[in-house]
């Protein structure tokens, strides 16, 4: 607190602190999901996979969003039912599981599971790209599942995990193209306003992040109110306090 009042930790540190305590929390969501996931026997771990169902609905997604693809499977957007911010994350997803199974262990359930795992990942601020993403995680889980029922168990918690994460980051601006002036002003709000989910997500950072993210807001807040001497006063005051 006393740090951010004299200006010695900058805005962007803070906001560098909360991206890191939100990449933290998706670390700490990963690892947990690993280990369950070796429940599951090799045998089954290592099952073929048959890619087709995934393929086929990216296929029928492109098609309800009119989005168009050449003989060499290049994709046009030029008449698609998506803004030019939604097309890039969309051709983004498209292109990923285009790929799948170009290399060996893609049409494992393992490989799968990656797959999944990588498009839970994904963020966009579009609504509509959202929703496109989300149909092919059902796609891409309801494979899975078909050949290894016991999956559907696996991914209930992991999956709970990454709504919280999902909801974290987009409430406070901590996608992959973060700004730092953007992320500050929603810390901020989340202080000075009634905002109570949005200050319960800065504070689930804080435990996992242990960077004291409130305290080093509301210490920017009070920097440019208050006179030099009175901060070293309120210092001072501090720290006898914690002597006493």
């Amino acid at each position: 607190l006393i740090d951010t009042m004299r200006g010695t930790v900058s805005e962007k540190q803070v906001a560098n602190d909360a991206l890191e305590s939100f990449q933290m929390i998706r670390r700490a969501r990963s690892n947990e999901y690993v280990k369950k996931l070796e429940s599951i026997t090799k045998k089954s771990f290592q099952k073929k996979m048959d890619l087709t169902p995934v393929k086929t609905e990216l296929d029928d997604l492109l098609n309800l969003y009119n989005i168009g693809r050449n003989k060499k499977g290049v994709l046009d957007f030029s008449r698609a039912a998506l803004d030019d911010a939604s097309s890039a994350d969309v051709e983004r997803i498209a292109k990923l599981v285009d790929d799948w199974g170009s290399k060996p262990g893609d049409n494992t359930v393992k490989g799968l599971d990656i797959l999944k795992r990588r498009i839970d990942d994904f963020y966009s601020p579009s609504s509509e790209a959202r929703a496109f993403v989300t149909q092919l995680k059902r796609k891409v889980k309801e494979t899975i599942v078909n050949k290894v029922p016991e999956y559907r168990n696996l991914t209930k918690g992991y999956e709970a995990a990454s709504e919280v994460i999902h909801d974290i980051g987009s409430e406070l601006s901590l996608g992959p193209n973060a700004k730092a002036g953007t992320i500050m002003r929603k810390l901020k709000q989340a202080l000075r306003q009634n905002f109570d989910l949005r200050k319960e997500f800065v504070e689930t950072l804080d435990r996992a992040g242990k960077k004291n993210l409130l305290n080093q807001v509301a210490g920017v807040e009070l920097n440019p109110l208050m006179p030099k001497g009175l901060m070293r006063g309120v210092a001072g005051g501090i720290g006898l306090g914690g002597v006493g």
